[in-house]
């Protein structure tokens, strides 16, 4: 089936599913494809008016998806559950705006900054994700949201460099000045211990 084949012997998706009950495990990994497809967009388009252009068609998509209407292959596979629905939707739009919004190239300014992006681009994926597994509310989907929101700080923090060669700013700049660091450190192949101070401060 297509869920299986989305998933990459040794990889953090087949580990994590590992775990996940049967009845849950092919729209998890759906939803995980879902994701990494958009979020692959700024990282593997240099030219950013592309990669707008392909988040627009990924926003365009989940348009499509809730009118039951979809193109791609993995939206299509979506499609006939009932899980995908308008909350799934609108969690894509959310993945696909904070996307679109770094492409700017703009690092946020305090970190409080920071936070509220990381909020509002992965938290509503990660609220649907938790009631998918068991319906929950208050500080138990709370916690479930922040554990998804720590998960894509540090895959932000592991892909640092990268994301910064590309001109994308995770790391807030009053972050990158308490350590004593740069942004051209950031960039560098070398070792730097100001990107050492940064990365035991976040």
């Amino acid at each position: 089936d297509i869920a299986a084949s989305l998933v990459i012997p040794g990889s953090d998706l087949h580990y994590a599913m590992l775990y996940v009950p049967v009845e849950l495990r092919e729209r998890l990994i759906l939803i995980s494809a879902v994701k990494a497809e958009i979020e692959a967009i700024p990282l593997m388009v240099s030219d950013r008016g592309v990669a707008r252009v392909k988040l627009e068609w990924w926003r365009l998509e989940a348009d499509r998806l809730e009118q039951g209407k979809p193109s791609h292959q993995l939206t299509q596979s979506c499609r006939d559950h009932a899980w995908a629905n308008f909350e799934f939707c609108c969690a894509i739009r959310s993945l696909v705006a904070g996307l679109d919004d770094e492409l700017s190239g703009q690092a946020r300014d305090k970190r409080t900054e920071q936070s509220m992006w990381y909020e509002q681009t992965y938290a509503p994926i990660y609220k649907f994700k938790a009631n998918l597994q068991h319906s929950i509310e208050g500080d138990q989907l709370r916690n479930a949201t922040d554990l998804g929101l720590c998960i894509e700080i540090v895959y932000s923090l592991l892909n640092l460099r990268s994301l910064a060669l590309g001109g994308i700013r995770r790391i807030s700049n009053e972050s990158v000045v308490a350590a004593r660091c740069s942004w051209d450190e950031i960039q560098s192949s070398k070792k730097s211990t100001g990107v050492v101070r940064l990365l035991e401060s976040e």
